[in-house]
């Protein structure tokens, strides 16, 4: 905060990072990054942050070792940090959607469910029952 240093990690630190699907990694001058959609493709991207802070140059094809060590130390990462892959079928807007009803309204949604549990075996009886009799 005084200025008295260039970076906060040294050279050889990894900061990796994982959001729903999205990931990053900080090296020295650079960062492997992923972005799910809907605000990326799920491509992996290598970027010079220093010399290109607005990431527009993905250098992955261009230092393709560097992109491939990146890469392994995320994984590491994962590993270290128990990262989980998402399960199927997830999507952000759905589990905000579960986040935002659980927060409002959390048990009385739960009992409602189990209520409606509770209750559908005799509703069942009943439509069979007035089945018969028709």
């Amino acid at each position: 905060m005084r200025g008295e240093v260039e970076r906060v990690y040294g050279e050889d630190d990894a900061v990796g990072y994982e959001l729903t699907g999205h990931g990053a990694l900080f090296q020295g001058d650079y960062k492997v990054v992923v972005n799910q959609a809907p605000l990326g493709d799920g491509q992996w991207r290598l970027f010079n942050i220093v010399e290109d802070p607005g990431e527009t140059v993905d250098l992955a094809a261009t230092q393709p070792a560097l992109f491939q060590r990146m890469l392994s130390r995320y994984q590491q990462y994962q590993e270290e940090n128990g990262v989980l892959p998402l399960p199927d079928g997830y999507t952000q807007m759905k589990q905000l959607f579960l986040n935002t009803l659980h927060k409002k309204s959390g048990e009385q949604i739960l009992i409602f469910l189990l209520t409606l549990l509770l209750l559908l075996p005799f509703y069942v009886a009943y439509r069979m029952k007035k089945d018969v009799l028709r």
